[in-house]
């Protein structure tokens, strides 16, 4: 008997793994596993300096 290969063994085939959206949704509805919304002041600065670094790109 022979067995399956291993995800390790084939990573092209893990890449195009998809599930289904009852399974998506059925996973998104257990308690713990939403995500936290949250943006610290760190994250705010990087972000204003990405966004002025962008437009700067365009205006040259």
């Amino acid at each position: 008997m022979s067995q399956a290969p291993s995800p390790q063994a084939r990573p092209s085939r893990s890449l195009f793994r998809t599930k289904s959206i009852e399974q998506t949704i059925a996973d998104a509805a257990e308690p713990g596993r939403e995500l936290k919304r949250s943006l610290t002041a760190w994250d705010l600065m990087i972000l204003g300096v990405a966004v002025a670094v962008g437009a700067g790109i365009f205006s040259v």
